[in-house]
């Protein structure tokens, strides 16, 4: 008799179990864009960026390893993009990129 007792306590024990929280977490669809440069060569000139042929937007140019904690990123939408960039009418850079989730493409200017 105590075996079937304690063997049914043994059973009831194990077919017990806890149960667990999970959580999921969606982060937003979303890539970034980050111009760098020499911000003295560049200080009495106009920026602009455009991607995809859509509007030309000015842009503000940072340094490439900023002591400001403060990182200023311009919002994408991931997939390949052409981006080009211009200071005041002359085109600098035009290049083809691919950006994916929560990536960042640092772009740095001549």
């Amino acid at each position: 008799m105590k075996p079937l007792i304690f063997f049914s306590i043994i059973l009831l024990l194990s077919s017990c179990q806890l149960n667990s929280i999970s959580t999921k977490t969606q982060v937003p669809t979303m890539a970034y864009i980050q111009v760098v440069g020499d911000v003295e060569k560049y200080e009495d000139v106009s920026l602009f960026m455009q991607y995809n042929d859509q509007d030309i937007f000015p842009i503000e140019l940072q340094k490439d390893k900023p002591r400001k904690v403060k990182i200023l990123l311009y919002d994408i939408n991931p997939g390949t993009h052409n981006i080009k960039i211009y200071k005041g009418d002359t085109l600098i850079i035009n290049t083809k990129a691919f950006i994916s989730n929560q990536e960042t493409k640092k772009i740095i200017l001549p």
